[in-house]
């Protein structure tokens, strides 16, 4: 895995143009005995090529495009893809699955970032694995949308929306969007450090334009409240230690649908 550039934007970069290319090369194989999931692999590679012209130094401009490779496959559904998509041959793409990039960074000022179109989701939004399967980075597509991050001493903050699908006039899949607060409150940070990860996420399905007139709208939450203390022992083989306690919460807002 190779990550890209960080989201803080640096003043001496005025007028720089830049290249980054994110990268994954993946082997992830998912085997079940049971009948509420079935096996599956993810065998692939991912890469987005991006050029990033920084034109103000609290403003910088991104465009790229998004590549999405699986071994043996040679056609794919043209779907957003929030997970492994079903298949379609009526639309297509040919070779490999891909999408433009464009970001949009505006740096508020040295603590707080707007981002606006493909957003920042290389810390996962500081959500923890029962919240944010980190398989997604495999399968689905960039997120999109709006971002506001926000990098304190005392505070870590992401505010984000992700509008996973648009809808048309008489379309038959859903409107999806995917509304998200998370991050941290750190009150001590010193050789012995607490911090309170906090995050909510809500996720709605439906809209007025689709004809799904009988499936009624669908709105899910979930979200988490912790604790977590470390001790810095900056020992040659232990560095530190820590331990996380979390409260984690789901709730069904419309509909029992599940």
């Amino acid at each position: 895995t190779l990550q890209g550039q960080e989201e803080k934007l640096q003043e001496k970069d005025k007028g720089e143009v830049s290249f980054s290319m994110p990268t994954y090369v993946f082997f992830k194989d998912n085997e079940y005995i049971g009948q509420t999931a079935y096996g599956y692999t993810l065998p692939g590679f991912r890469i987005k090529p991006i050029i990033s012209f920084q034109p103000l130094k609290n403003l910088s401009l991104s465009l790229g495009m998004s590549v999405l490779k699986y071994w043996g496959a040679d056609i794919y559904p043209c779907y957003n893809y929030v997970t492994v998509p079903r298949y379609s041959d009526t639309n297509t793409q040919k070779g490999f699955h891909h999408l433009p990039f464009f970001r949009v960074n505006y740096q508020v000022n040295s603590k707080m970032n707007f981002i606006l179109g493909d957003i920042i989701n290389t810390q996962h939004h500081y959500l923890s694995e029962p919240l944010f399967n980190e398989e997604l980075v495999y399968s689905e597509d960039d997120e999109e949308g709006l971002q506001l991050l926000y990098n304190g001493t005392y505070l870590q903050n992401d505010i984000w929306l992700n509008w996973q699908n648009f809808n048309f006039y008489n379309d038959v899949d859903r409107e999806a969007l995917l509304l998200g607060i998370a991050g941290k409150i750190k009150p001590i940070n010193k050789k012995i450090s607490v911090s309170i990860p906090y995050s909510f996420i809500w996720q709605h399905h439906g809209g007025e334009l689709d004809t799904l007139t009988n499936v009624p709208l669908d709105h899910w939450s979930n979200g988490s409240l912790g604790l977590t203390l470390s001790y810095d022992l900056n020992k040659k083989y232990l560095s530190k230690i820590t331990g996380d306690f979390s409260y984690f919460f789901s709730k069904d807002l419309k509909n029992d649908t599940w």
